[in-house]
């Protein structure tokens, strides 16, 4: 999750994966030495370009939902952690307060 290069940028921007960053080159190609008569895209080059784009998109939603299922994970532990340790603290109050009856009652 850290910060792309303008590279990557450029990259991710033209489409998917190998044939994406060719389809786009060809493309920049053909600006940079003024041809006029630029093609455009078939629909096979678009599909190739979606599908990367796609499976980038769900790669990194794939990753996103590990990491939060890990933290729900973390956050469940931490919970019952901490009904545990309320349990015991109320398992000692009430032990406590038995004995302050018991005392209470003698002294009487």
């Amino acid at each position: 999750m850290g910060r792309k290069t303008k590279k990557s940028d450029n990259n991710d921007s033209d489409g998917g994966g190998e044939e994406g960053c060719e389809l786009a080159s060809q493309a920049s190609n053909n600006s940079a030495h003024g041809e006029v008569g630029n093609q455009a895209l078939s629909l096979s080059d678009i599909q190739k370009l979606l599908t990367g784009m796609e499976e980038r998109i769900i790669g990194s939603l794939t990753a996103q939902i590990t990491s939060n299922h890990a933290a729900i994970i973390r956050h469940d532990e931490t919970i019952q952690a901490i009904e545990t340790s309320m349990n015991d603290f109320q398992g000692r109050i009430t032990v406590e307060s038995k004995l302050v009856d018991i005392v209470q009652r003698t002294n009487n």
